[in-house]
């Protein structure tokens, strides 16, 4: 006889799911801070650049300024998340994005 609780494998399951838009959200913040990363490591070695990582760049930049000094980073990141979730920064990914980048 099959000694399993189907009611287990159900609440597991049910768990799971309740669990998933917040390790989304997780992994969108870690995009968000990534990408202000490497602009900001742009920014300071003085790589103008061509190509989609400058337009990436140049996109973020619209929304969130240099960091030049010393402010709050959380804000910008709630800005460079809002611009992954309204789709502003989805032209930069997906099929035929980042082909050709030339840094220099």
């Amino acid at each position: 006889m099959n000694d399993v609780n189907t009611s287990e494998i159900e609440d597991s399951g049910v768990t799971g799911l309740r669990a998933l838009p917040m390790g989304l959200i997780a992994v969108l913040v870690l995009v968000a801070v990534a990408l202000l990363a490497t602009c900001q490591a742009m920014d300071l070695r003085g790589v103008s650049g061509t190509g989609a990582l400058s337009d990436l760049r140049t996109t973020i930049r619209t929304e969130v300024p240099r960091l030049a000094e010393d402010r709050r980073m959380d804000l910008d990141w709630v800005a460079t998340l809002a611009m992954l979730r309204d789709g502003r920064l989805s032209s930069h990914f997906g099929p035929g994005a980042g082909e050709e980048v030339e840094l220099g």
